[in-house]
């Protein structure tokens, strides 16, 4: 796994392996894994329910949100999870 960040947005790149330890994913294709995006407190509410009414599923987390990654597949044709979370947590 590889992040790429600005402190502002990180992006997860995945490339899972045959065996070791961990989790061994059924689907090894290397992919996009997530989008992560970092928000001000104050506009995670705002940015939830913009997506809510752009009639997305979110699913809320301990600290924000997300949409699943079959969602996001309709949008960009890749199957990546969109994470929002406040800005002081984001990966950096």
């Amino acid at each position: 796994m590889a992040v790429v960040t600005d402190g502002r947005i990180a992006v997860t790149l995945l490339q899972p392996a045959t065996d070791g330890g961990g989790t061994v994913l059924s689907d090894r294709t290397p992919r996009l894994s997530q989008l992560i995006f970092g928000a001000a407190a104050d506009a995670l509410t705002t940015s939830r329910d913009a997506a809510l009414d752009a009639g997305l599923s979110v699913t809320p987390s301990n600290n924000g949100f997300f949409i699943i990654p079959e969602v996001i597949e309709g949008v960009l044709g890749l199957e990546t999870a969109v994470v929002v979370v406040p800005a002081d947590t984001a990966v950096s």
